[in-house]
């Protein structure tokens, strides 16, 4: 069994919600998420990752470690648009759970 230790601490509780603040903030509609992709790419190596990518057809791929063992996460980028005529749009995003599940497998 492997024993990961996070830096459980006020500031980097804070780095969390700033970069979920920053990633929401991010306009990526579907087949438009490349700046969303590029600031998780960029966040990805900033927390040490072994190996950060953006394939082909847009996804952002990170890697920890080389063993025998993968266990793969994955979650939606994209805003879905909903769009209100009262009051313009709303933009809804599931990406509260994409910054918490890569944070927490960062090396």
């Amino acid at each position: 069994m492997m024993n990961i230790a996070l830096p459980r601490n006020a500031a980097f509780e804070e780095e969390l919600i700033d970069f979920y603040r920053s990633a929401i903030r991010v306009r990526s509609y579907s087949d438009e998420e490349g700046d969303v992709a590029r600031l998780i790419e960029k966040k990805m190596k900033e927390l040490d990752y072994d190996e950060v990518y953006i394939d082909r057809v847009g996804n952002v791929v990170g890697r920890v470690g080389n063993g025998p063992t993968v266990i793969h996460f994955d979650s939606h980028m994209d805003n879905v648009h909903v769009h209100d005529e009262a009051d313009g749009s709303l933009r809804l995003s599931a990406r509260r759970s994409l910054t918490a599940w890569f944070t927490a497998a960062a090396p």
